[in-house]
């Protein structure tokens, strides 16, 4: 290269070249046995190569197990894009064929290619004969003739090997490694035309004085903003490649499984990297920061500018430098992938960070999706950093699949829990190996694995559960009925306040172990046996199952029918008005949550007795009083019971990125345009809105106000209507909430002791709330002696012509509630408490007499069918109805903005 001056940065270079051991160990091959035949083209684009190598061995850190390598047969220029797996070679095809003819303004003639289904697929064909591409195919055992794109998959795992024994880097870093090598190849000068690839693809000599050994040590500046004054001003980490699209590197740090692209570097290119980190050599960490492909870019010379800080949680996916004559300074335009669960927090840095540094910001431009699971990635997509609370969870990740499980760091205790659940199903005998019908569905089955946590986030056990894939099943033939019914929280609640707090009954939270399990079929099903233990002799045969499996359609039911039908043949009683409470004896009630059973007991001998009862038929794990129930916390403190759900709320802060810099004292401030003018109108808007998750943030706080949090009932309610078509304001708005939530994670709905029989309910409306069609909103709180246990808001169905409509409208709604819960209470007399006709309380005269009598005018004649319910209701005595001011109610948060009640209250 330095001889026939090939590039920039070796002209005066002289002495003779040394044997490199490490290229011998890594490269050494047979000698050739032909020559090297003549190229045939005269211009780029005139034939390109292309294959696909994978599966690898090993996964790279962030699952990556393929690579698609584009060659082009002039100049030799070679474009790589990893990949999770071969679905995508026709998108990248499409990526590359887009760049290269605009580049090179030309069209691509011929490609050539082997018989890979990847390759021959129906949209890939088509496509290539509809741009007038001939294709060149390979004959079956003859990978010679794709000897180009064959011979460079091998150049590059030698060269990956090489750049990994050289570094002393693990082998699931081979990814990184390939870019590297491929970023270095295409600038090495090829022995038949004495040009680098680069060059001849381009015009122009590339310049390599930026490279670097691989897998130095280096040192990357921090910024200013990132440490405090008695803090290094730089840290060390690995050099593992070139940045993206910019002037850069790649740093990895292997003491916290990041990495960072960063222009600001010292190299000592003397020492390896891996040296100063001697414990975190290994493939079992997880770099979670992949690029998408191998791209080029002219030059790496330009002096170093000033170094300029950054926000911390602005990560870049690539940067490039706009040039315009007679300029020195340009601006950059910025793409932005942010952490996961990082969203408009990190946006509003974007912004403020772009105004601080002369940069382009176009929304349009951003890609905001974040990473859920690798599996969920496109394969273009950048992986991000871990945060510290990942990389901390990094130390027991979940497996996806069998082979992850076999292969993990935790395998053995992987092994045990498949191994344990094997054992479970053959003595419940849920199956018998049979050969194989014909024309028979056989659903297939895959392991889903977890780890069981108590409420202190200490891990009890690691679980393994053989799930049915229940897509294959067809229904009515399959299965017919699927419904299975749980216990409303709301009873819950009422129960501990009924049960636990006033008569001081004793509780215990009982799990039934592999509850689907006892399920009975009346269907036959074929199931494939489990991977990593099919029966030897019989690898062929399929698994006739004779009990339910989880996964299955009909599971969920089959179980609930059995669990129903040994209650009942134990001698419980089944309530009438909701299908999962029992109670024994005037003793004990039961509520049933698919597997979870919360017993109430009068005394520890009945307590006994109906668990051994229950023993007989079901194998039980007792987890002790009720601390940790459906997600929500229960702390018995001096007779008082308290729900709360900070570790939730926690997990929401983490999952979203929000930090509480400062508290919100309110779910919703006084001027947000929460309307649909905040809704996006293009195609644009809406694609940039995609990648916020929106739905998954409304869909958890929704969970939260329904559990423990009715202060948030109305605001979340009010932003789920624009779920299907969310704006930016409306995801503030939501923010806002969570970060309201956030600040006062302290607080808890305290069950303390009734102290009557009174059984009081309130009801209110705003009317005309939703600005959008002006609909209203109803509300109610419900109350057992001075305790409240139930509360919900919704939007009203129908728009309110007054407010003395929207009040009646949200009267039926309470009075639906009432009358279920008066059913319950009704048959509460069975274990001996009594409970007084409920009373309903509004502040709206007219309401209230339009209910208490038959009243015909204009303003009331349109209302049908809602107020012959409530009047029927009222006429049989079922509830009171009762006057009250705006100022003696209790004005509740769940129904109104929490500013208008502040500001009353205050």
């Amino acid at each position: 290269m330095s001889k026939h001056k090939s590039v920039i940065g070796l002209e005066n270079l002289k002495g003779s070249l040394e044997c490199c051991n490490i290229c011998k160990v890594s490269k050494l091959t047979k000698k050739p046995s032909k020559e090297l035949p003549e190229r045939t083209t005269s211009q780029p684009l005139e034939l390109i190569h292309m294959d696909v190598w994978g599966r690898s061995p090993i996964k790279s850190k962030s699952g990556i197990s393929y690579f698609l390598s584009i060659i082009d047969d002039y100049t030799r220029k070679v474009h790589v894009y990893v990949m999770y797996n071969k679905k995508n070679v026709f998108k990248y095809f499409l990526q590359f064929k887009a760049m290269a003819e605009r580049q090179l303004n030309r069209k691509i003639k011929r490609i050539r290619t082997d018989n890979g289904m990847e390759f021959i697929s129906k949209e890939f064909t088509e496509n290539l004969k509809s741009s007038g591409i001939k294709v060149e195919r390979t004959n079956i055992y003859c990978p010679e003739m794709n000897g180009v794109a064959e011979r460079y998959n091998r150049t590059a795992l030698e060269g990956v090997r090489s750049l990994l024994n050289e570094g002393k880097l693990p082998a699931n870093m081979w990814a990184e490694a390939l870019l590297a090598f491929t970023y270095l190849k295409n600038r090495f000068i090829h022995r038949k035309t004495n040009k680098t690839p680069l060059e001849l693809w381009c015009g122009k000599k590339p310049s390599i004085r930026h490279i670097k050994r691989y897998g130095c040590l280096a040192f990357a500046y921090v910024p200013k903003a990132h440490r405090h004054k008695l803090q290094n001003r730089s840290r060390p980490g690995v050099f593992i490649g070139y940045a993206l699209k910019t002037v850069g590197y790649r740093i990895w740090y292997p003491d916290e499984d990041k990495v960072e692209e960063t222009k600001h570097v010292f190299f000592n290119e003397s020492k390896i990297g891996m040296d100063s980190f001697p414990n975190k050599n290994d493939s079992t960490s997880s770099v979670t920061f992949m690029p998408e492909q191998v791209e080029e870019y002219l030059t790496i010379e330009e002096k170093e500018p000033p170094i300029q800080e950054s926000k911390s949680s602005i990560e870049w996916k690539r940067v490039t430098k706009k040039r315009e004559k007679g300029k020195t300074a340009g601006r950059v335009d910025v793409y932005y992938y942010p952490k996961p669960g990082v969203r408009l927090r990190s946006l509003k840095e974007v912004k403020n960070y772009c105004d601080n540094e002369n940069i382009n910001f176009d929304p349009k431009e951003f890609d905001f999706s974040t990473k859920r699971e690798l599996k969920n990635l496109t394969d273009e997509d950048l992986s991000e950093e871990s945060s510290e609370e990942e990389n901390s969870a990094m130390v027991t990740e979940i497996p996806k699949s069998y082979r992850e499980a076999i292969v993990s760091s935790l395998k053995e205790k992987w092994i045990n829990a498949m191994e344990t659940e094997i054992s479970i199903l053959k003595d419940r005998e849920v199956w018998e190996i049979v050969p194989c019908p014909r024309n028979k569905t056989v659903i297939g089955c895959r392991w889903v694995y977890s780890i069981k946590e108590n409420a202190e986030g200490q891990i009890l056990r690691y679980k393994a559960r053989l799930v049915a894939q229940g897509f294959h099943q067809v229904e009515g033939l399959d299965y017919h009925e699927t419904f299975s019914p749980v216990v409303n929280f709301t009873l819950v609640r009422m129960f501990f306040i009924l049960l636990v707090i006033r008569e001081n009954w004793i509780h215990k939270h009982i799990d039934i172990e592999c509850a689907y399990l006892y399920g009975s079929l009346n269907e036959k099903l074929y199931l494939e046996q489990p991977e990593g233990f099919q029966e030897k002799p019989k690898a062929d045969y399929v698994a006739l199952l004779k009990k339910s499996l989880y996964g299955l359609h009909q599971s969920g039911r089959q179980w609930f029918k059995e669990l129903d039908e040994t209650f009942i043949s134990i001698g419980f009683y089944k309530y009438k008005y909701t299908n999962c409470v029992y109670i024994y004896q005037s003793t004990v009630v039961i509520l049933v949550y698919v597997d979870d059973l919360v017993i109430f007991a009068k005394n520890e001998e009945s307590m006994k007795e109906v668990i051994t009862k229950i023993k007989k038929k079901f194998k039980l794990r007792d987890l002790g009083e009720v601390k940790y129930l459906l997600g929500t916390e229960f702390e018995q403190i001096d007779g008082q019971v308290y729900l709360h759900q900070r570790k939730y709320i926690n997990k929401l802060l983490k999952k979203f990125d929000v930090n509480i810099c400062e508290k919100v004292k309110v779910p919703l401030s006084v001027g947000m345009n929460i309307s649909k003018s905040s809704c996006p109108t293009n195609v644009q808007e809406k694609k940039f809105m995609e990648k916020f998750p929106y739905r998954q943030l409304i869909g958890s706080l929704i969970f939260l106000a329904s559990r423990t949090r009715p202060d948030i009932q109305f605001a979340v309610t009010f932003l789920s209507q624009y779920c299907s078509n969310p704006g930016l304001n409306h995801w503030k708005a939501a923010l806002q909430i969570l970060k309201y939530v956030g600040s006062t994670s302290d607080l808890a709905i305290e069950l303390s002791k009734a102290n009557s029989n009174e059984f009081i309910a309130y009801t209110d409306s705003n009317w005309g709330a939703y600005i959008d069609d002006r609909k209203s909103t109803s509300g109610y709180i419900i109350v057992l002696g001075g305790v409240p246990f139930s509360c919900k808001t919704t939007k009203q169905k129908s728009v309110a012509l007054s407010t003395m409509e929207a009040e009646f409208i949200a009267m039926s709604e309470t009075v639906k509630e009432l009358a279920w819960l008066s059913n319950i209470f009704e048959e509460c007399s069975a274990i001996n408490i009594f409970i007084e006709k409920p009373t309903l309380f509004c502040d709206n005269e007219s309401a209230i007499c339009f209910c208490k009598n038959n009243i015909e005018n204009t303003c009331s004649k349109h209302i049908d069918i809602r107020h012959h319910f409530i009047r029927n209701l009222y006429d049989q005595k079922c509830f009171d109805l009762k006057s009250i001011s705006s100022k003696q109610k209790i004005l509740l948060i769940c129904l109104l903005n929490v500013f208008l009640m502040k500001n009353l209250l205050n």
